[in-house]
């Protein structure tokens, strides 16, 4: 259980690294705000290789998807850090976000295999819990900002460090007792992915889909794009965004425990709807707070235009009087 935690702090360290760094590289490479989402739409097709990755447990095991992630992890990480420019950044950033997401649902499938049913609302609990330690330590190298040395690269750079317990992970990591029962029992080769979509498992399996593919969104508005929306929008410096997470996540540890709770009590389908519904609603409810009088407010399309006319020589058009701006 331990191993799967410290894992888990390391995969969730990656997850919150790509937002705590937004704005310094926004700085570094000179990105505007479509830019930056641009760059996170394309490292969001790692989610195909996660597709492709995941299956892997099913067909290999749990335990070799888990240290195959790992392993290359620390490599990607080492060449984000290093990245001479934004497109190899990006490209990269597509392997991290390929291998983070594979590392997640192997992490998520041992530790379910492994808890019995009455401990695995409490254990998903304390995979919340060590996620938010793994996204507090990117928080925190988010608030020390250009005063960590290399900048934001030494966050990618502490990423690279686990490289070195690769070994140690290695030893320790055993398979699931389950898996090995369905492989001796040859229900592993006789599985195929197209089983989710017969029979009585179709229906789950394409609303699971739907949902899978919305829930990004909602992530990324709500969970990544807050803290550049705070340094980049509202004119706050790293630091007070960094303490804002800090509190905001450590009020937020509250619900692993509430939530494994009503998990046992209420059932794990109502308690996952409401919550998920209750936090996206709190997430759209932070973007109506009022700017304060030292925000900066995104530029207007003539705005935008215009300083790129200045920055290239050449005379930007005024609006007429009829146009918008």
């Amino acid at each position: 259980m331990q191993l799967l935690l410290a894992l888990t702090v390391y995969a969730s360290y990656l997850q919150a690294l790509p937002a705590m760094t937004a704005p310094f590289l926004a700085a570094e490479f000179q990105l505007d705000d479509a830019r930056i989402t641009a760059i996170a739409g394309f490292v969001s097709l790692g989610a195909f290789g996660t597709a492709a990755l995941a299956r892997m447990a099913d067909r290999h095991g749990r335990r070799r998807l888990v240290l195959a992630c790992f392993a290359l992890l620390p490599v990607l990480s080492l060449a984000s850090a290093l990245a001479p420019g934004i497109v190899s950044y990006a490209v990269a950033q597509i392997g991290v976000s390929a291998l983070m997401g594979a590392l997640f649902t192997g992490i998520v499938v041992v530790m379910i295999e492994r808890a019995s049913e009455s401990r695995r609302a409490e254990g998903q609990a304390w995979f919340g819990f060590a996620g938010a330690v793994g996204g507090g330590l990117a928080v925190g190298f988010a608030a020390l900002g250009e005063r960590m040395p290399w900048g934001w690269r030494g966050f990618w750079l502490v990423a690279a460090l686990p490289l070195l317990a690769v070994e140690a992970v290695r030893r320790g990591l055993g398979e699931t007792e389950r898996f090995r029962r369905a492989r001796d029992d040859g229900h592993v080769a006789a599985s195929h992915a197209r089983d989710l979509f017969l029979g009585p498992w179709r229906r789950r399996s394409i609303a699971l889909l739907f949902v899978a593919a919305l829930r990004p969104i909602a992530l990324f508005a709500t969970a990544n794009w807050p803290y550049y929306y705070m340094v980049k929008s509202l004119a706050l410096s790293p630091a007070t965004a960094s303490l804002v997470f800090v509190l905001g996540g450590g009020i937020g540890q509250l619900g692993n425990p509430v939530g494994a709770r009503l998990a046992n009590t209420w059932g794990r389908r109502p308690t996952a709807v409401w919550g998920s519904a209750l936090a996206v609603a709190s997430g759209i409810a932070f973007y109506w707070i009022p700017l304060g009088p030292d925000a900066r407010p995104p530029p207007s399309r003539s705005r935008t235009a215009c300083s790129r006319a200045s920055s290239s020589r050449r005379p930007c058009a005024r609006p007429s009087r009829g146009s918008p701006g």
